[in-house]
């Protein structure tokens, strides 16, 4: 399954396939999280398996998924996000999946890795900086040399996704961006984010609950 936001504790596995290439359809370079392109996430590989003990009362939950810190590896900016896409798995299809932005200060705080709730609702952690649903139209300015130096305004993707008792899977986020040139790429992450539920298997989650 296929999802796509418009305006819209880590557990190390193996990392999962990228989808790499050209999709002839779309005029749209599709390339791993690198530092060889002009956009990177900076999230590494593997997944984030995060389970939450408070359900609200329609049964459902919701966790948000932070460490994406899009910044320019490769060329010159500023680089213009048109947009955000992932992948679920089969039967883990999540209810909702909100996409938002946060602008911090990255000397006196941290990305976040997981949290439970929404970033700007019902989190139980107060967040440094400001933060706004919505990514399309951001212009990522700061280079990748930059975000590495703890000095700074940093800006970070958070994934905000909802499931019900049986889980759900967030997947190859994909962030579709376009450089000052009017080239047309996208950046795939390979982070797997998994909600734990009756559907998620269980070495995903044993031990591993949302902070």
């Amino acid at each position: 399954m296929r999802g796509s936001a418009g305006v819209g504790a880590a557990l190390a596995v193996a990392a999962l396939a990228l989808v790499v290439g050209c999709q002839a359809d779309t005029g749209i370079t599709f390339h791993g999280d690198d530092d060889e392109h002009p956009l990177s996430l900076q999230s590494g590989g593997g997944a984030f398996a995060a389970s939450a003990e408070d359900r609200g009362p329609d049964g459902t939950w919701t966790t948000t998924f932070g460490s994406f810190l899009p910044c320019i590896a490769d060329g010159d900016g500023p680089i213009v996000i048109d947009g955000v896409d992932w992948t679920s798995d089969k039967d883990l299809d999540p209810l909702s999946v909100r996409v938002f932005l946060r602008s911090f200060d990255d000397s006196t705080s941290d990305p976040i890795a997981s949290m439970r709730g929404t970033p700007l609702q019902d989190g139980p952690v107060a967040l440094s900086g400001s933060i706004q649903e919505g990514v399309e139209g951001f212009r990522v300015e700061r280079t990748c040399a930059d975000s590495a130096d703890n000095m700074g305004q940093t800006e970070e993707l958070l994934v905000a996704v909802k499931a019900d008792e049986g889980g759900a899977h967030v997947g190859d986020l994909t962030v579709r961006y376009t450089t000052p040139d009017g080239r047309k790429f996208g950046a795939v992450s390979e982070w797997q984010m998994y909600i734990c539920g009756s559907e998620v298997p269980e070495d995903l989650c044993d031990g591993n609950p949302a902070t």
